[in-house]
């Protein structure tokens, strides 16, 4: 026990996952920001199944508008997601806001995760 805390040897699960979701959700948005701007949905289709299949946590993901409209959705989306109270992200359910040249937010993608030790 000493040693554990000497050592910060025990994790915390959930920190670890937070921290990795978070940059798992920035990179993905990353990658949607530019598709979505260029209208390539075919390029959003292939970088969400690629992304799926690399991610065994991630359970869908989506794109949606500013005025709630979806844009995407990958098999499962509309099941597992579920809108956020008060827009605060949580494990299993991540979103991140994209801009538009300026300030104007133009939408969100929309990431659900599977419990943590699921």
């Amino acid at each position: 026990m000493i040693a554990d805390l000497a050592f910060n040897l025990f994790r915390d699960d959930e920190k670890v996952a937070r921290e990795i979701r978070k940059r798992v959700s920035e990179n993905v948005a990353i990658q949607l920001a530019v598709l979505a701007q260029a209208g390539d949905r075919l390029g959003i289709e292939k970088t969400v199944a690629g992304i799926i299949h690399r991610e065994p946590d991630i359970i869908s993901v989506g794109l949606r508008q500013e005025a709630r409209e979806l844009i995407y959705a990958s098999p499962g989306h509309l099941t597992s997601w579920r809108a956020l109270e008060g827009g605060k992200s949580t494990l299993t359910h991540v979103e991140v806001p994209l801009f538009s040249s300026g300030k104007d937010k133009w939408g969100q993608i929309e990431i659900s995760f599977r419990p943590v030790g699921a």
